[in-house]
C-alpha cells in the first residue's frame, strides 16, 4: 500500500487534522489509481476514508485540490530520494551516477501506483496538473544539473541539458519496465542505464 505520510497519533487537534489529511490522501490515491481521477468522485473518497463529504471538503475544497496535493507529496518524495543519492559520498564519480538511477528505480519499485498516477494520469491535458507533473521532473534535473556542474566542466546551459537527457532515460526505462515487470530486473536495468550514461559522461572533463 501507498503510504503520503507518516500518521502520528492523534494526541492534539493539530495532529488530528494532519492525519485525517493523510488518511485521506491515501484513500485518494488508492481510487484515483485503480478508477481514474474522472471516474472517481469526492463521495467515494468520504466512503473510503468513513468520514461525510463536508468533512472531507474541509480538508480538500475539490477533487482537483486533492489530487495536486497527491502528485506534489509523491514529487517531493521522489526528488528527496533522488537528492540523497546524489550528495551521499562515493569513491568514484560513476558511482554517483549508479546511485541516482537506483533511486528513481527503487522509489517506483516502492510506489508504482503512484509513479503511474504522476505520469500516466488520466487528466494530463489539465494544465494544472501538467504543471505539478512537470515540477517533477524540473526538481529532479535541477538536482542532478547541480551535481554535474560541481564536478565537470560545463555551463549552466549544457549542464542542465545532460541533466534532462538523463533523466529522461531513468523516466522511460522505469515505465516500461513498470509495464514489464518479468523483463529485465530492476537491477540490470539499473547496471545497464548506469553503463550507457557513463560512456558518455566519462568523456568530459574531470570526470574521467
Amino acid at each position: 500500500m501507498v503510504t503520503i505520510l507518516l500518521m502520528p497519533s492523534a494526541a492534539t487537534p493539530a495532529i488530528s487534522r494532519i492525519t485525517r489529511r493523510a488518511q485521506i490522501m491515501n484513500a485518494a490515491l488508492e481510487a484515483f489509481v485503480h478508477e481514474g481521477y474522472h471516474n472517481t468522485s469526492m463521495e467515494t473518497i468520504a466512503e473510503r476514508v468513513g468520514v461525510t463529504k463536508p468533512v472531507l471538503y474541509r480538508h480538500f475544497s475539490s477533487k482537483m485540490e486533492l489530487y495536486l496535493a497527491i502528485v506534489d507529496a509523491q514529487t517531493n518524495e521522489l526528488v528527496t530520494h533522488v537528492q540523497t543519492a546524489l550528495d551521499t559520498p562515493v569513491n568514484h564519480e560513476r558511482e554517483r551516477v549508479r546511485a541516482a538511477f537506483a533511486a528513481y528505480f527503487n522509489y517506483i519499485e516502492a510506489e508504482g501506483a503512484a509513479f503511474r498516477l504522476i505520469f500516466e494520469s488520466d487528466v494530463t491535458a489539465d494544465e494544472a496538473l501538467r504543471e505539478h507533473v512537470e515540477r517533477s521532473s524540473r526538481l529532479c534535473a535541477g538536482e542532478i544539473s547541480r551535481q554535474l556542474r560541481a564536478v565537470a566542466d560545463l555551463t549552466d546551459a549544457q549542464a542542465h541539458l545532460l541533466a534532462t537527457a538523463l533523466l529522461g532515460m531513468a523516466q522511460i526505462t522505469a515505465r516500461t519496465r513498470l509495464r514489464n515487470p518479468r523483463g529485465v530486473s530492476s537491477s540490470e536495468a539499473i547496471d545497464l542505464l548506469t553503463q550507457l550514461a557513463w560512456r558518455g559522461l566519462s568523456h568530459f572533463p574531470a570526470l574521467d
